[in-house]
């Protein structure tokens, strides 16, 4: 019996049988009726997708790289694909790839009223409003204050940086210096 993650796959055992392999990836696994915990219902069909499993890469070295537990999910209709391969059980990328497929396809389908672009307008109203309160405390930003400081040099003619004036200019100030 060969062992992946947390499930057993091998000869079933009530059969005896070379060519009854026991597989435990069937779609009863999956969640059913109310998707992953959501309370709305998938955005695809399990007959729309297609579904191939690819060997995975990244850190892990050999036992990464010759196990086929990466999940490469694609709803047809739409065109729309995922790769997953963040979890080590072939079971575990199954579910994910699914979840985020159905993500994917809902900002897809409902754009803004998704529940990803709820979230993405709520977190920009939040550096929003957290921009207002500091412009409010700290008044001008340094992009603003930049800005007008350098509307203010282009009339006057553009001076050295201290410590950096070149040697001409500190001996000129030298002499006037002397003169007075």
């Amino acid at each position: 019996m060969i062992r992946a993650g947390r499930l057993a796959l091998g000869l079933s055992r009530a059969s005896g049988n070379a060519g009854a392999f026991a597989s435990a990836f069937h779609s009863s696994a999956l969640p059913r009726g109310s998707w992953a915990g959501s309370d709305s219902p998938p955005f695809f069909v399990e007959a729309d997708l297609r579904e191939q499993f690819t060997k995975g890469g990244g850190k892990g070295g050999q036992g990464v790289n010759k196990s086929s537990n990466a999940v490469l999910l694609q709803h047809v209709p739409t065109g729309t694909a995922v790769k997953v391969h963040t979890h080590r059980a072939l079971v575990d990328n199954r579910k994910e790839a699914r979840a985020l497929l159905r993500q994917k396809l809902d900002l897809k389908l409902h754009g803004a009223d998704s529940k990803a672009g709820q979230q993405q307008s709520k977190l920009q109203r939040a550096k929003q409003t957290a921009a207002r309160r500091a412009r409010e405390k700290y008044g001008a930003t340094e992009g603003k204050a930049a800005a007008s400081a350098q509307a203010d040099s282009s009339t006057q003619p553009p001076k050295a940086p201290a410590g950096r004036r070149n040697s001409a200019a500190r001996v000129r100030e030298q002499l006037a210096h002397l003169r007075d």
